[in-house]
């Protein structure tokens, strides 16, 4: 799976000119947020790392093994913070654990999951 993963979120890294970025995607409200703010690293199941990172306001950055990914979009829903990344709209979806963050990514079928901790 983990080639699978590297191919798909491979796809995802390229801006192309569409003309959205990560300063015009909305982001979730920083009230709501704060479980969240901070940056955060850590690696999926696989060993691939990722790195978030939460400000109190604007917009996250998300990064999957040293590669920036752009963040279209970041809401909250039911007490997760879900990313829409990439320009092929994989979302990444981090939900509190404790002191740490879940994640579980998913793009056209293809999923995976790791935990992140404060950086």
């Amino acid at each position: 799976m983990g080639a699978v993963l590297l191919l798909a979120l491979a796809g995802c890294t390229s801006t192309g000119s569409s003309g959205s970025d990560a300063a015009s995607a909305p982001a979730a409200a920083s009230e709501d947020r704060s479980a969240f703010v901070g940056n955060w690293s850590g690696s999926l199941t696989s060993g691939d790392p990722i790195t978030v990172s939460v400000p109190a306001s604007g917009n996250p950055s998300y990064s999957y093994n040293g590669d920036r990914v752009p963040v279209r979009s970041a809401r909250l829903s039911g007490g997760s913070l879900v990313l829409t990344v990439g320009s092929g709209g994989g979302t990444v979806t981090l939900t509190p654990q404790g002191k740490q963050l879940g994640l579980a990514y998913r793009f056209r079928g293809n999923s995976a999951s790791g935990v992140l901790s404060r950086a």
